[in-house]
């Protein structure tokens, strides 16, 4: 089971009640953070695919 927990200036992401992410809290319309170690493999296997990725520019 994955359990996050928000707080006012980060977030915690827990598996199994154990914690595998901790990340800076990005508040405001249309913000995003990306960690491109979550899309390596993807990009790896379908390098195309970069082209038109959203966050390309980030």
């Amino acid at each position: 089971m994955v359990d996050v927990r928000l707080y006012p200036d980060h977030v915690e992401v827990y598996y199994k009640g154990h914690l595998v992410e901790s990340m800076e809290r990005i508040r405001g319309k249309g913000k995003a953070r990306i960690d491109y170690r979550h899309i390596i493999g993807s990009l790896v296997r379908k390098p195309g695919a970069f082209a038109r990725y959203r966050f390309r520019e980030q």
